[in-house]
Parts: structure tokens; sequence; C-alpha cells
């Protein structure tokens, strides 16, 4: 199963990198988060017993930002599994079947400190460049056709790792002038990154950019 080879290759790269994660704020939560790094991988609402029959081939990787705090984890998520339900409304207003839909953040672990929408420690170049490293593993290995990136702290981090994103520059872009210069899809062809199709949505709580996008994102999702 591919989320249970990330794990391994995650265990691998962050073994000794516990002080990585702690000059950035952030706590490394790889052993609590059974299956996967969104948390819960390729099937954050569906059952255990399909998370064991999940395809073995993923569409689309849906690449948020972070997971939050530690505190939202210990005290909003039941069993350590997401409850929000504006994740589920999401899902199905993008009518993502998931079964083919792996989910995941660019940031790893969690925040020790904060709230959900601010940290209290800026993130150090090690953190960053180790973050980039497993997306680009769970590119390899994961192999989606479209990488729908949730908002513009995703956005923002691509554009600094890599060159090729550079249409989406500058960092403070807004979605509609993106959308409206037809600059939200970008289509990669790299050894690096692979080939498939990257394209900035709005964040799932982002409601009302979300409904002003919507067809534009649904055309190539459902394509």
């Amino acid at each position: 199963m591919p989320t249970q080879q990330l794990f391994s290759e995650l265990e691998k790269m962050t073994n000794k990198s516990e002080p990585i994660f702690e000059a950035s704020g952030m706590i490394n939560k790889y052993n609590k988060l059974q299956y996967g790094f969104f948390p819960l991988g390729d099937g954050i609402l569906i059952s255990d017993a399909e998370k064991k029959k999940s395809a073995s081939k993923f569409k689309t990787m849906v690449l948020g930002n972070d997971f939050g705090t530690d505190e939202y984890l210990t005290e909003e998520c039941p069993n350590d599994k997401e409850a929000n339900p504006a994740i589920g409304n999401f899902i199905k207003r993008l009518k993502l079947d998931v079964n083919q839909t792996y989910f995941t953040n660019f940031y790893l672990g969690v925040r020790k400190e904060g709230t959900n929408t601010k940290r209290t420690i800026g993130l150090q170049k090690e953190y960053n460049q180790l973050c980039y490293d497993f997306f680009i593993k769970q590119l390899q290995i994961i192999n989606p056709e479209i990488v729908l990136c949730m908002g513009h702290e995703v956005r923002r981090a691509l554009i600094e790792n890599s060159p090729l994103f550079a249409d989406w520059k500058p960092k403070d872009a807004t979605l509609k002038a993106l959308y409206a210069s037809g600059k939200y899809e970008i289509d990669i062809q790299d050894d690096i990154l692979g080939k498939r199709k990257f394209i900035i949505i709005p964040h799932y709580s982002d409601s009302r950019n979300l409904n002003v996008h919507y067809r534009d994102i649904l055309k190539i999702t459902q394509g």
C-alpha cells in the first residue's frame, strides 16, 4: 500500500530530525497519524475496511498547508481522525473519488503552539527542505495526474522551492488574478516533479472563492 511505503520513507528521513522540527515549532507525528499526512492519507473520511482496499493508483493529490496545532489534533480529532465537516463538503463539492484521491500536507507534523491560522515560530530552512524532499518522495510514489494545491501558503511554498512555479508569482497574488489570467493551472514536465498538472485552488474553508472558481476547477478534476 503506497501510504505504508511512504511511512517507511518518512521514518528514514525524520529518524534523527527532531531538532529540525523543534527549531520550527513543529512536532513530528508520523507514529500517531496512522494513515497519512493530511493526516489520514488516502481516505480522510472513509472506513478502515475501505482503506485496506484503497486503489494503488491515485489520480489526484490534494496538497494542503499543515494540519494545525497539537492542541487541535488532541481536542478536536476523535481517534486521531479529522472531523471537520468542511473537508467533507469540499470533497463532495469537487466530486473527488476518495479511493483515487491522496490527501497530504506540504508541511509535516503539527504545530507545537499557536492557532490554526498563525505560527509562533518561523519555519527554518532545514525544515522547509525536509518537507520539500518528502513532498517529492510522495509525488514519486503516489504519482498523481493532478495536484490540487490548497491555498496561498502551498503556492508560496512551491514558488520558494522550484522555479517551475514562477507563473504563480508574486507572493501576494490573488486567486482572482491567477484565475483571470489563466495561470491557476501549470503543466509540469520535469525530471524531479514528473509530468502532471498543478492547480492552485481555494482552501477548503474559503467557501466564497471556492464558489467563484468552482466550475474552472471542476473542468480539470473531472476532465
